[in-house]
């Protein structure tokens, strides 16, 4: 939605996978870390239970969500 208070230049290039097919794509790098972010990511459904599936893999989790200005 490109909010004036996102910090992250990225031009959208979003990927349908499945919570294995990102696990098993993360896994590439070596990081304790996993930052879930794009705005409101806790207005996903799913965002919760992928959450909970990379604790369960070891992974520390951020989520980095926006207030909105008024």
């Amino acid at each position: 939605m490109r909010g004036h208070y996102c910090d992250t230049d990225m031009p959208s290039r979003g990927q349908t996978m499945t919570f294995t097919e990102f696990t098993d794509r993360i896994q590439k790098w070596p990081t304790p870390w996993v930052e879930l972010t794009g705005g409101k990511p806790l207005l996903q459904p799913a965002t919760p239970a992928l959450a909970d599936l990379l604790l369960e893999r070891g992974y520390r989790v951020l989520i980095e969500t926006a207030v909105p200005q008024d």
